[in-house]
């Protein structure tokens, strides 16, 4: 019964309409992400136990573990001088009796009554002489059982809400799922693709009867979240079939002219992209297209040839990214290309201003651009660097477009992101691949390190650097800003200090954290470009936007602490120059011996391409923790494997139908 006789039982109705829970409950379920009865429906199992299997007390003394069903004789509290409690049962079945026992559980008599016939989850403590055996779950023996004698769901808990207690609760909502849910499949759907009705499958993942009965919950389970986002998908991709575009045409002399002030040649890669990146902009509907490649593939230089294509028909261009450094570095990159080239560069973070320039030009900046009022009305393509580290609502901003008509799209990242999941969170984009390193990219050797290697890693660096001051530069990674409490990781500013003190004290030594004013980055950011920096201890924002050809050398430290492909992308702030380059990766202490950790470091060791990295990395960990799920728009899926390529197919053939009305 509902507690506010007034409401009707719907999926909107908050938690603490149930019974049971009040607003100190409430409050608890809220750090489970549980605020309505819907949430506690789609709270999942994490796992299974299998309580099916009852034995009796004979062969529990036999197995020392396991769930029986037995009568309880006697129940009583013993006080110890402490005390302390400790509650006793003695219970029987026809095998035999055995002696139960709870510490600290004095209410347990006030439970489990003599005469009551219960199941008892037990097992034999190592080194118990008494043939007590403790107790870690129990229930009485009802027509349904909750907690024993089934598949038992195990749930993600917190402090005051265990998977006991949410099973109760779910266990008062069973007889009122089938009122509750209204299938959004019809049965012809469901028939044709194999699977069953959505109360069904929310009743069988929370009360499996069988093995199979999950198997069947999880299958639709899953299929509907991964057609909830093929949906998306294929909403996004219509919305912009039904704008329109400047169409920007192109000639071969219009490449060849930037290709002229290249002091190299473009891969083959490098070739396939701007063919197809230049053949999407050719038409009237916009581009919507995700340039992948790895660290320093060159991508920059694809993005240029598409930047002059769109200027010499005759449109503005929009290049963005999510940092200060990335934007200051993008500026550089194209400036010296389009410049000679009587190409207008304008460069805007924040606390710029854009000057008034007429006709077609370039602007780079940062989420700044978002809120400039004199952007140019005529913009014929959007830029965006390292999407995913811009909010998603910062990403849909960039996407509407003004008027009647919408820029061409263009994403980048260098952030290697594995085919499989490629098709599922750009699953409204054409992708470009560029795998191919350039010809004078040299390959830059990977150590892992034991932390007693420290020290001479340090003093080889230091060698390296008083050797040929002019060709070798470092870096020195560190992933906390200040020293915690919490934490004993070597914090950058602690390390600072020590290696301009101690080791490096005779070069210079700067440092570069997240927390420094804009100002403070590019300063020294431009000390370090000038080589009026030695070496430069520095968190993770090196990650992207810095290319600094005489750094060489990089240490890692902490470096369970990163992601692979994080990992990665540091590595790639080295080896831009033609000079050998060095990458060292050293464990935190204590952890270094532990197998993952050093299985996960050796495979990054040995392996320089981002794309293998990518996908080591997101069959270890899961895209959620290799991406982050907030800021890439990868969606949070509790059953789906968002990687199912099998899957999502299925669901983005039904969303097709839906969407098109077929």
């Amino acid at each position: 019964m509902l507690k506010n006789q007034s409401n009707s039982l719907s999926l909107d109705n908050p938690i603490s309409d149930l019974p049971m829970i009040g607003s100190i409950q409430a409050n608890k379920l809220k750090r489970l992400n549980i605020e309505r009865i819907k949430d506690l429906l789609y709270h999942f199992p994490t796992g299974y136990s299998d309580t099916r299997n009852i034995i009796s007390i004979e062969e529990l003394f036999k197995e020392g573990a396991g769930t029986i069903r037995a009568t309880v004789k006697e129940i009583r509290n013993n006080y110890t001088r402490s005390r302390k409690v400790i509650t006793k049962a003695v219970v029987t079945d026809t095998t035999g009796d055995i002696t139960i026992v709870w510490f600290n559980q004095s209410y347990i008599t006030k439970v489990i009554r003599p005469g009551d016939t219960f199941l008892f989850q037990l097992k034999l403590p190592k080194n118990s002489y008494a043939r007590n055996f403790y107790c870690t779950s129990y229930e009485k023996v009802l027509q349904e059982q909750a907690h024993l004698g089934r598949l038992t769901p195990q749930y993600d808990q917190t402090a005051g809400v265990s998977s006991k207690w949410l099973r109760a609760r779910l266990k008062y909502l069973r007889p009122h799922i089938a009122q509750l849910i209204q299938d959004p499949l019809n049965e012809k759907i469901r028939n044709e693709y194999d699977l069953i009705e959505l109360s069904k499958a929310l009743t069988m993942i929370h009360f499996p009867e069988t093995e199979n009965d999950i198997v069947k919950a999880r299958d639709r389970l899953g299929f509907d979240e991964m057609l909830e986002l093929a949906l998306r998908l294929e909403t996004r991709k219509k919305s912009l079939k039904n704008k329109k575009a400047f169409p920007i045409l192109t000639s071969d002399k219009i490449v060849n002219e930037i290709k002229k002030q290249l002091q190299f040649r473009l891969t083959s890669d490098q070739e396939s992209a701007v063919v197809e990146i230049l053949s999407d902009m050719k038409s009237e509907t916009p581009m919507n297209r995700l340039l992948n490649g790895d660290v320093g593939s060159g991508k920059t230089i694809v993005s240029i040839i598409a930047t002059y294509a769109a200027i010499k028909s005759g449109h503005s261009v929009i290049v963005m990214a999510p940092t200060t450094i990335l934007a200051n570095q993008h500026y550089k990159s194209f400036n010296e290309i389009l410049e000679p080239l009587q190409i207008n560069v304008q460069l805007l973070t924040s606390g710029m201003m854009l000057e008034p320039i007429s006709g077609p030009q370039v602007i780079i900046g940062t989420h700044a651009l978002l809120y400039e009022k004199y952007i140019p009305e005529n913009i014929g393509l959007y830029i965006v660097d390292e999407q995913h580290r811009f909010g998603v609502e910062q990403r849909e901003q960039l996407k509407e477009g003004e008027g009647a008509t919408s820029p061409h799209y263009l994403t980048m990242t260098a952030t290697p992101i594995p085919r499989t999941l490629t098709n599922v969170i750009y699953g409204d984009k054409e992708v470009s691949l560029i795998q191919e390193m350039p010809q004078n990219r040299i390959d830059i050797q990977t150590k892992l390190l034991t932390g007693k290697k420290r020290t001479a890693c340090l003093n080889w660096i230091h060698l390296q650097i008083l050797e040929h001051p002019k060709e070798n530069q470092a870096y020195i990674i560190l992933p906390l800003v200040e020293e915690s409490e919490k934490s004993d990781l070597k914090a950058a500013i602690q390390v600072y200090e020590e290696l301009s003190q101690g080791t490096f004290k005779d070069l210079k030594v700067g440092l570069l954290h997240g927390r420094m004013k804009d100002k403070e980055k590019q300063s020294v950011i431009s000390r370090f470009k000038k080589q009026k920096i030695d070496v430069l201890v520095a968190t993770t924002v090196v990650e992207v936007g810095i290319d600094v050809s005489s750094a060489s050398i990089m240490l890692i430290e902490h470096a369970e602490k990163f992601g692979l492909a994080q990992l990665h992308q540091l590595r790639g702030r080295v080896g831009r120059g033609d000079k050998p380059s060095f990458c060292f990766v050293i464990p935190s202490d204590g952890v270094e011996q532990t197998e993952q950790v050093q299985n996960r470091l050796q495979f990054f060791s040995q392996n320089s391409s981002g794309f293998k990295v990518a996908e080591y990395d997101l069959s270890q960990r899961g895209p959620g923790e290799v991406y982050g799920t907030m800021q890439s728009g990868i969606p949070s899926m509790k059953i789906a494997d968002i990687t199912d390529i099998k899957l999502f197919k299925k669901a983005r053939l039904l969303a097709s139908h839906i969407i098109l009305g077929k």
